[in-house]
């Protein structure tokens, strides 16, 4: 286990790569994304309304351990520490999950994973009571598909 980023630390846990698989991407027809950014109001109105997709990434080391990152609140208080996927977020409308990965690892993290064998773990439905946008009480609606992405040793200690 070791520090990284704000406070927050990795650990490496036992990893069985048995039941991933891979996610196939689509595009029917002459796709143009018109990403739009939206200010506070309105994406706190789209998230009422919508179900945001986000990738997020789990890090697997050469030894198939499952490199995990542990976040405390802001008041770190012991009991509020819980363990986090060290990088993730939502799609961009024309991506496929694994250029979205890409884009979050070097955004989030200045790295550029080597692997291509990026694979699925899951697809979850998460629901969360807050949300960062007003109005925080109102909450946030996902899919969340978690890729795994090897990484070597080299890769690991960019982190």
């Amino acid at each position: 286990q070791r520090r990284v980023h704000g406070g927050d630390s990795l650990c490496c846990r036992c990893f069985c790569a048995c039941s991933m698989f891979q996610t196939k991407h689509f595009v029917h027809g002459n796709f143009t994304s018109h990403v739009a950014f939206l200010d506070d109001s309105e994406y706190g109105r789209a998230l009422d309304s919508l179900v945001k997709a986000c990738v997020d990434v789990v890090f697997i080391n050469p030894r198939n351990q499952l490199l995990l990152a542990r976040k405390e609140s802001e008041a770190g208080a012991a009991e509020s520490r819980t363990w986090w996927l060290p990088c993730g977020g939502r799609m961009l409308p024309g991506e496929s999950p694994e250029e979205t990965m890409r884009r979050l690892v070097q955004r989030e993290l200045s790295l550029n994973p080597s692997s291509q064998e990026v694979k699925t773990v899951g697809a979850y439905s998460l629901v969360f009571g807050t949300r960062e946008v007003p109005p925080k009480e109102n909450g946030a609606a996902d899919v969340s598909l978690v890729l795994a992405v090897p990484l070597v040793d080299d890769e690991i200690k960019q982190m």
